[in-house]
């Protein structure tokens, strides 16, 4: 991935991010607090916060780069939504589903002909010290699946199957982020203040139904940037879709699922005078831009964009999308849309087998971009 940064830079993005997901939870705090949300809610509006952090990680980041690499680019593109992809596998006799993750977090380095990509999928919980018991059966199989990693099907219509991650190393794309659930920071293995903190490793600790942090998220994030978190992955050509991938032989099942998911969360319709906006190549780099939609259960999501002129985000755009009832449409951040909710769903049941119709869709995604 990115080989331009020094170890001096590293360690201002590092702090940079930091600083910026440490405000993003007071902000959260705050709210919860403010409007007596119940701790249901919680992790809902953590993760909003988070994904609404990114555009001042973004912003302060492009600096850095500015200084390291005259000329590399840096853009960001993140949605928040309260539904989620879910997962069936079947584990003997049994069936087994749930939710396959809160947040995608994507890297994108397009400073090559041939641009690549390292993603990592985060399930978020809550945590008053720093670790989690799982207790319920909706937990315990969310961490049987990124532990042991058993081949699942994503359960939506048109959505990749027989998903095979059992053979990718070092274990460092499938993480737990716990956020602290109240105002005061939880214990790590680093200096400062962190209210965001990962594991990896978890196929050491399978069976064990119990996380405990270690990394802050802006570690995590940062270091994704050299490749020493997440997995690889290849992007189609441009105009193709997941589908192209998945047809390939032998079948990249990583790059399958993460360009769904990208293309699940991020391509939907425009309307065509704000397309063009996006495109224009007079946007400032203070622009922000903001948008809102309904995902398809009805609830409020975002999307904010930085310096989006020619990144991938853009492109997913421009190709027109899934099929949605409702378009983005152009808003404000000092207007933002209420995103409290029940959150996602903790459903302890088959949704195939009741006929309840399945989760699925977007998720809430961070995605950077790194290029000329």
């Amino acid at each position: 991935m990115i080989s331009t940064l020094s170890g001096s830079d590293m360690s201002q993005l590092h702090a940079l991010a930091c600083n910026a997901i440490t405000q993003s939870h007071a902000k959260a705090f705050s709210e919860i607090t403010a409007k007596k949300l119940s701790p249901t809610q919680w992790e809902t509006i953590f993760v909003a916060h988070l994904c609404r952090a990114m555009v001042n990680v973004a912003h302060r980041w492009k600096n850095v780069f500015t200084k390291a690499a005259p000329g590399l680019g840096l853009s960001m593109a993140t949605v928040f939504t309260h539904q989620t992809p879910y997962v069936k596998w079947v584990n003997g006799a049994i069936r087994r589903r749930c939710e396959l993750a809160d947040v995608l977090l994507v890297v994108i380095d397009r400073t090559s002909s041939t641009p690549k990509g390292v993603a990592v999928l985060v399930q978020a919980k809550n945590s008053t010290a720093g670790s989690v018991t799982l207790s319920s059966r909706s937990e315990k199989n969310q961490f049987d699946l990124l532990s042991t990693r058993p081949k699942f099907d994503v359960d939506a219509a048109l959505a990749p199957t027989k998903i095979d991650l059992s053979h990718l190393s070092p274990d460092s794309a499938l993480v737990y982020g716990l956020t602290s659930s109240s105002s005061t920071h939880l214990p790590s293995r680093h200096s400062g203040v962190h209210h965001w903190l990962t594991t990896d490793g978890l196929s050491g600790s399978a069976g064990t139904y119990k996380v405990t942090g270690e990394d802050c998220l802006a570690y995590l994030l940062t270091g994704m940037l050299p490749g020493k978190f997440g997995w690889e992955f290849d992007l189609p050509p441009k105009g193709n879709g997941w589908k192209t991938i998945d047809a390939a032989s032998p079948r990249d099942d990583w790059s399958t699922l993460i360009n769904y998911l990208l293309e699940a969360t991020f391509a939907k319709p425009l309307t065509a005078t704000h397309s063009a906006s996006m495109g224009r190549s007079s946007r400032g780099q203070e622009d922000v831009l903001y948008l809102t939609a309904k995902n398809s259960s009805g609830r409020p999501m975002f999307f904010l964009g930085y310096e989006m002129t020619n990144s991938m985000a853009m492109q997913y755009f421009s190709q027109g999308g899934v099929a949605e009832t409702s378009n983005w449409q152009p808003g404000s951040l000092d207007n933002e849309t209420s995103i409290s909710g029940s959150g996602n769903s903790t459903d302890d049941g088959d949704k195939s087998v009741t006929g309840e119709p399945p989760e699925g869709g977007p998720i809430s995604a961070i995605l950077f971009e790194i290029g000329t």
